[in-house]
């Protein structure tokens, strides 16, 4: 059955374990981006130039392991959205702050990978 959903809750996952999600996440996704190479007068062209793969949010502390998290290396993250559309990235590390903001127990939650996710479309698209 399809979803019609286009944002809304998200299912963070860290070697098979849930994290606790708060607020929006940015999935960067490692495909290389256009940028424009102008000239004197006009566009000369394009150059192609790579992004770096990652998710950055944040988590709450809900009996999280920080130094786990702090020093994660060699994961498998998975981030998936409301409609089913997944983001996974291989061979992942933590490259946040290592830092817990008390009010709300929130963790600056931001992986990178060497290589580009894999998005997982939620009609197999």
């Amino acid at each position: 059955m399809s979803s019609s959903n286009v944002g809304g809750a998200i299912t963070i996952k860290v070697d098979g374990e849930e994290y606790e999600g708060k607020g929006s996440f940015t999935f960067y996704s490692g495909y290389p981006k256009n940028e424009i190479v102008m000239g004197n007068k006009q566009v000369a062209g394009k150059k192609v130039m790579p992004t770096e793969p990652g998710i950055d949010g944040k988590i709450t502390d809900i009996n999280l392991d920080l130094k786990k998290l702090y020093t994660l290396e060699g994961a498998t993250v998975t981030g998936e959205l409301s409609n089913g559309r997944r983001f996974i990235y291989r061979n992942a590390w933590y490259a946040g702050d290592p830092q817990l903001e008390t009010e709300e127990g929130e963790v600056d939650f931001k992986i990178r990978s060497k290589k580009r996710a894999e998005i997982i479309n939620p009609r197999g698209e």
